[in-house]
């Protein structure tokens, strides 16, 4: 039977592994950790500046309203002007 003839070709792992390979790929994985160590507190200070950020934006936000609100209210109040001038003349 085709099955007891594979029974023979077991996959089996060889014990001489060559150094420089494998210090190599510890090496790369050690890296690899480090480098995402890293790039987590990257993000966290990110994440907390951005939180701590967050009140001031809305300021803007507010502040910019306001001004847009001011611009209106200068451009009627420079239209009246011009009316008023060319009234007196």
């Amino acid at each position: 039977m085709a099955g007891d003839e594979r029974r023979g070709d077991k996959w089996t792992f060889d014990k001489r592994i060559p150094i420089i390979p494998a210090v190599l790929l510890i090496a790369q994985a050690i890296g690899f950790v480090v480098y995402a160590a890293k790039l987590e507190g990257r993000v966290v200070t990110l994440e907390e500046k951005s939180l701590k950020n967050e009140p001031l934006i809305e300021k803007v936000v507010r502040l910019d309203e306001k001004v847009v609100g001011l611009e209106k209210q200068g451009d009627r109040i420079l239209q009246k002007l011009d009316k008023v001038i060319e009234k007196g003349h």
